[in-house]
């Protein structure tokens, strides 16, 4: 995972960052070893998981941590769940944008 998301170039260029992508990876790793996951209260097969996570790149850890700076997580109980199913919207919706333009 770390391979895939180019994870040197965050070491070097956005060493703060480094908390939220290493929960990010963490994240994603575990959605790939679950038979399903809950994403936004719906079980969700790993099949159907498993092409946006192959699919993320430099490019969309920064738009995801960009998208998620300033959103308050003082009520979240469940960090993991909340990034999981954070990721797998923000992903979505990059390619329902993509395929609208």
């Amino acid at each position: 995972m770390k391979e895939q998301i180019d994870y040197g170039y965050f070491e070097d260029n956005y060493p703060d960052d480094l908390t939220g992508i290493n929960v990010l990876i963490d994240c994603m790793t575990n959605m790939l070893q679950s038979p399903t996951t809950r994403i936004g209260g719906f079980i969700q097969d790993r099949a159907a998981l498993r092409p946006y996570i192959e699919n993320v790149d430099t490019e969309k850890i920064q738009g995801f941590l960009d998208h998620m700076k300033g959103k308050s997580m003082r009520n979240v109980r469940n960090v993991n769940a909340y990034w999981q199913s954070a990721l797998i919207d923000f992903l979505r919706g990059q390619e329902l944008t993509l395929l609208t333009v």
